[in-house]
């Protein structure tokens, strides 16, 4: 006797693309928290505008797979970091490093 089972899988993929505004050393600082605490892949890097502006991008799922898709085609990855908002079509969530640290006490920013 075979017994078989069947189920579907109805959740959709992980996806997020997301821009973090604020100081270079508090977006590393940012960057290494999110890391421990968090169970879930994702890709990021910090771009600096000047001194005081620093951008951290977040990439999870289906995003993070367009990221490395456009790794793949263009080999510059200097060029890619300074364009990616306009190399992903779509636009990235944005928030400030400070909101972030009050949407996480009450635990609704999740990556």
């Amino acid at each position: 006797m075979q017994i078989t089972s069947q189920t579907n899988n109805t959740n959709l993929s992980f996806q997020k693309f997301i821009k973090i505004k604020g100081p270079a050393k508090d977006l590393k600082n940012f960057r290494t928290e999110l890391r421990e605490k968090n169970e879930k892949d994702f890709i990021n890097f910090i771009v600096s505008k000047n001194k005081k502006q620093s951008y951290l991008y977040l990439f999870t799922g289906k995003d993070s797979n367009k990221l490395i898709d456009i790794l793949k085609k263009e080999k510059n990855f200097f060029k890619i970091r300074l364009n990616i908002e306009k190399l992903i079509p779509k636009k990235p969530k944005t928030f400030k490093l400070e909101n972030i640290y009050k949407i996480g006490e009450n635990e609704t920013f999740k990556l």
